[in-house]
């Protein structure tokens, strides 16, 4: 298995927030996924669990939400655990957008276009005898 865990620290106090947790990817093996909050403030801290998924698995997508409240700092920490025996794979799906080669020779035209436009020559005078 391989246990992901992130956290963060210094949430301010509030009387109420919303907490939403999502996640999604492929996978041949089994997921598991928690999130935790801590009014101690403490990094990794786990004293209240929010929301929990397991056993995703081979195509998913979770989404859960939670309401928390703290009168101090507080921590959120995550933590996903990815299960394989053998050989299996997992991907967690990511886009990446990137512009199309046709989009950049249309914008390389256009400034072509604009370069030529304003170095046109000016009509000459015409010459009066």
């Amino acid at each position: 298995w391989l246990d992901i865990e992130l956290t963060d620290t210094g949430f301010t106090a509030q009387d109420a927030a919303y907490f939403l947790a999502t996640l999604g990817g492929t996978t041949s093996g089994s997921v598991s996924y928690q999130t935790y909050f801590d009014t101690s403030n403490t990094a990794f801290g786990k004293a209240t669990e929010l929301t929990s998924f397991s056993a995703l698995g081979p195509a998913f997508a979770n989404t859960a939400s939670n309401i928390l409240s703290s009168a101090s700092l507080y921590s959120l920490t995550l933590l996903v655990r990815i299960t394989h025996t053998g050989q299996q794979a997992s991907s967690f799906d990511a886009a990446v957008k990137v512009p199309e080669p046709g989009t950049l020779l249309l914008l390389g035209a256009g400034f072509l276009a604009l370069v030529a436009f304003t170095r046109r020559r000016r009509p000459r005078p015409v010459e009066v005898a």
